[in-house]
């Protein structure tokens, strides 16, 4: 007898004809037409859906659908009445037949806005929306008004979007309406040096190529910048290409989100954040100095955009507007930096986090963003040890991702290492590899503004007059402070980016990140510990902690990288291991995936991370570690729990509070 023979084509056909018998049966009409398109693409990725009942089907018929169908994370809504839950699209098909079943859409509210709704809790939520790619027209935002009481609709141009405010219990059904894309809370951000420029080779810019980041203009997205003498143009630099008048403020603009009329910096954390981009030194150059506490770019030019209030927190939306305002300004001023040292926790994708998209538009436009990676590398919840801890929109794979490391109080570079609040990547949802690179963040001096909130609640970070003049009196007042954080090792690289544009000012985006990524230092120590208020942490040299490297500016002016696209890539799960997605530029020998990323196995399941054979031009280098296995593990990123439950790692939405993140030991106790 001979064996029937099976074709490729046949396996084909039948598969097809099995999928039409489905969608035949289905009932389409339940499904709606943008999760009826996620169908028809084949793709079996599993989606988030709400799924509205029949008004007399029971809750304990509801509990049996549960049962019935392949559903993960199912939970009621007794809202609608209805549940939700994380389906593959083809089983959609089959749970639309089900006679209880009214309607299916996709899941259109952020993980962390359920928490709220699930709450119980009554009254107006700040929220943001995202239209369909069509926009808002009039008559859905009459309907708006009518019939989910939204007031008032602010327009956010950036994210094709708007903020509003909406009473809770209407959320759920405001997020079925066909022109929503996506509604997520209005969340809260908060914010996260002689030996910081000499160990990046700022110096050696100034001093080689006469580069102080001259004509070019860095948006401070902080809590504002305070008038200082070091941000002033001073007689020493006045004959140096664009810097202004003697006397005349380089802070060439300001804008004040908040609007509370507390002053210019009432937090004390943008001013420092200034100073490290662009101070000149001017308060510590005078005679008798034995330090001079200078900013990356000492001659460049600073915008002020004040979203942070005097406690330094913001909702996101303030920071939204001031992206956009950045970009609107970007011809008028030359920006071609904007500074983030702020964040919030990561609570969904990149592709919907408005901040994320903020950003992105800004980078597509010409903008360098440079991000904070977040303070949260002590954390171990989930017992990662502080994998997985970026936050947003240090997550979004376009943007410069900033670590920190402590520079041991020495000029040299050779016994730096990383700290062990700095946080690591790979990314919550999507496992972006971040961050990108790693400079110094551990107690670091800048400017000082008297009086602010900072100022007044850690005086016993004020930088002693004695420390760097000579002779000076203990009554003297001081102009700078310490700081740590990421916060502090951002604006070392927005600085680096200033004088980079400075001297290739033709550079996209893109370009600038490689070739800082490219250039850093490669030198991957061995594991290092610290010990901080009796508990000992194991700092690893992999490439979610350390990114491409130590930020290295002689390398990076002196090298061209050939990458045009430098789009940090992503963590892939499959069947016989994890790979690594992104752009064919990074330079590896690589196995195409069916976009033209390349797709390289780095971890297996029976043997562990693999070596990994990469071409000349990768920014990590051929010496890139892979991590220990702590990364790896199923609970580690991949986990329902993770990346789709309730958040145990963030608890509530309030971002990088004093008593969560930032901490007396990181923010302003550093790390020893």
């Amino acid at each position: 007898m001979t064996p029937h023979k099976f074709s490729l084509s046949s396996l084909l056909a039948a598969i097809l004809i099995q999928f039409c018998t489905l969608v035949a049966f289905a009932d389409t009409e339940k499904i709606a037409s943008d999760l009826s398109k996620q169908i028809s693409t084949g793709s079996n990725r599993p989606v988030r859906i709400v799924v509205r009942v029949t008004p007399e089907t029971a809750s304990g018929e509801i509990e049996q659908i549960s049962q019935m169908y392949p559903l993960r994370n199912f939970q009621l809504v007794s809202s609608l009445p209805g549940f939700r839950a994380i389906i593959a699209p083809t089983d959609i098909l089959l749970l639309s037949q089900d006679p209880h079943i009214k309607s299916i859409t996709f899941n259109r509210i952020a993980k962390d806005l359920w928490k709220i709704i699930d709450s119980g809790v009554t009254g107006m939520q700040c929220v943001i929306v995202q239209a369909q790619p069509e926009g808002f027209r009039s008559k859905d935002v009459e309907e708006f008004h009518h019939y989910f009481g939204l007031q008032p609709l602010i327009p956010m141009k950036l994210v094709n979007g708007a903020s509003a405010e909406i009473p809770v219990e209407h959320i759920v059904a405001f997020s079925q309406h066909p022109a929503i894309q996506h509604v997520s809370p209005d969340r809260t951000v908060s914010s996260t040096m002689d030996i910081t420029g000499t160990a990046t080779y700022a110096d050696y810019a100034q001093r080689f190529f006469g580069l102080t980041g001259a004509n070019i203009g860095v948006a401070v997205i902080d809590s504002g910048i305070a008038d200082h003498p070091d941000l002033m143009a001073s007689p020493a630099t006045v004959g140096r290409r664009g810097d202004r008048l003697p006397g005349r403020s380089r802070v060439v603009y300001r804008q004040d989100f908040v609007n509370d009329h507390a002053g210019l910096d009432a937090y004390g954390h943008g001013t420092h954040v200034a100073g490290i981009i662009a101070g000149n030194g001017a308060s510590s150059n005078r005679p008798h100095a034995t330090r001079t506490f200078m900013g990356m770019a000492p001659v460049a030019n600073l915008v002020d955009l004040r979203v942070l209030d005097s406690r330094g927190q913001s909702p996101v939306s303030r920071v939204i507007s001031a992206i956009e305002r950045a970009i609107a300004l970007k011809h008028i001023y030359n920006i071609r930096v904007i500074n983030l040292s702020i964040g919030h926790p990561v609570m969904e994708s990149y592709e919907t986090d408005p901040l994320c998209r903020a950003v992105m538009h800004a980078w597509r436009l010409g903008i360098v963003v440079v991000v904070a990676a977040g303070n949260q590398g002590r954390q171990n919840a989930f017992g990662l040890n502080g994998y997985g801890t970026i936050q947003s929109p240090g997550n979004d794979p376009s943007v410069i991702t900033v670590g920190a490391l402590k520079t041991i109080s020495t000029l040299t570079r050779v016994d730096d290492v990383i700290t062990s609040f700095s946080s690591k990547g790979p990314t919550m949802v999507d496992q972006v590899v971040k961050p990108d690179l790693v400079a110094p963040g551990n107690f670091i001096a800048s400017l000082r503004v008297p009086g602010s909130y900072l100022d007044r609640t850690y005086p016993l970070n004020q930088v002693a007059p004695a420390t760097y003049l000579s002779g000076a009196s203990p009554a003297s007042v001081t102009s700078y402070f310490v700081l740590s954080g990421t916060s502090m090792a951002t604006p070392v690289v927005s600085g680096a980016v200033a004088l980079l544009l400075e001297r290739y000012p033709g550079l996209s985006p893109d370009q600038v990140k490689c070739q800082l990524m490219a250039s850093a230092s490669k030198g991957f120590p061995s594991p290092t510990q610290t010990s901080v208020l009796g508990i000992t942490y194991t700092n690893y040299y992999d490439v979610f902690t350390y990114g491409a490297g130590y930020l290295d500016i002689r390398n990076a002016l002196n090298t061209r990288s050939q990458s045009h696209t430098c789009r940090s890539p992503q963590l892939v799960q499959a069947s016989d291991g994890i790979y690594l997605a992104g752009p064919n530029e990074y330079g590896a020998n690589s196995q195409d995936s069916e976009n033209g990323d390349m797709m390289i196995k780095v971890f297996d399941p029976i043997t562990g991370p693999t070596s990994v054979v990469w071409g000349n031009s990768v920014v990590w280098g051929n010496s890139v570690v892979w991590g220990n296995s702590v990364v790896w593990g199923n609970s580690v990123i991949w986990g329902d729990s993770v990346v789709w439950g309730d958040s145990v790692v963030w608890g509530n939405s309030v971002v990088w509070g004093n008593s969560v993140v930032w901490g007396n030991n990181v923010l302003t106790g550093g790390e020893q």
